[in-house]
C-alpha cells in the first residue's frame, strides 16, 4: 500500500510541474501555470490577482530572430506592424528578422478582401493592412485579396479599420478595457 502510495504522490507532484503547451491557460497561481520553452504567460486582467492568462509566442522587437524550424515552444512571431523576412536563399527553416511594415496611407483606397488586386496595371489596387494578395507567380496576373488571419498565440486585433481577425475556431483576447489594443489568438471557451 506504501509503493502506491509513493507512486500516486510522485506522479501528483510531476502533473503539477508540467508547463503548459501554446494556447493554454496558465498563470492562474496553481503550480505548474507555466508556459513551456520561450512562451509568454499572456494575461488579459494583469491587476486581477490570480486571474488566468494564455500561452502565447513571444513578439519580437524590429531586427529581432522571428520564423524558424524550432518547436513552437520556442518560437518567435513578429507583431502586427512588423513582417518577417527570411532569406532569399531559400534556406529551409531558416530564422528570418523582424522589419517595419511600409506606412499606411489612411486616405489610400485598398481593395477588400475578395476584390481584385495588384496586377501590375496602371489603376490595380493594393490589399488592405489586414489582406494580402493571393495571385499566380505571372508578370502582370491579377489577383484576388485573401484575408490575413492570425493563428493561436499570435498577435491580434490592433486598429479598429484593419483590425487582423483570428482563424476560426480562436477568439482574440485583448486586455480589458482597453478599445482598439491588440491582443492574443486562443482557443475558443467551452461553455
Amino acid at each position: 500500500m506504501n509503493t502506491l502510495t509513493l507512486i500516486l504522490t510522485l506522479a501528483l507532484i510531476s502533473s503539477a510541474y508540467a508547463e503548459r503547451n501554446l494556447g493554454e491557460v496558465c498563470g492562474n497561481g496553481t503550480f505548474g501555470s507555466n508556459c513551456a520553452g520561450t512562451l509568454n504567460c499572456y494575461r488579459p486582467n494583469p491587476k486581477v490577482i490570480g486571474s488566468p492568462g494564455y500561452c502565447v509566442y513571444p513578439i519580437a522587437k524590429e531586427g529581432g530572430k522571428c520564423g524558424g524550424s524550432v518547436g513552437p515552444e520556442y518560437s518567435t512571431r513578429c507583431g502586427i506592424l512588423f513582417s518577417c523576412l527570411t532569406s532569399d536563399i531559400g534556406d529551409l527553416g531558416s530564422f528570418g528578422a523582424c522589419v517595419r511594415n511600409p506606412p499606411i496611407d489612411l486616405n489610400a483606397v485598398f481593395a477588400q478582401p475578395g476584390d481584385p488586386c495588384s496586377g501590375g496595371m496602371q489603376h490595380s489596387k493594393r490589399c488592405a493592412p489586414n489582406a494580402y494578395c493571393h495571385r499566380k507567380l505571372v508578370p502582370g496576373a491579377t489577383g484576388k485579396c485573401v484575408e490575413d488571419r492570425a493563428n493561436l498565440g499570435e498577435a491580434c486585433g490592433g486598429s479598429i479599420r484593419y483590425a487582423i481577425r483570428c482563424a476560426d475556431d480562436l477568439s482574440c483576447v485583448v486586455p480589458t478595457n482597453l478599445r482598439g489594443a491588440g491582443g492574443y489568438c486562443v482557443p475558443v471557451a467551452s461553455e
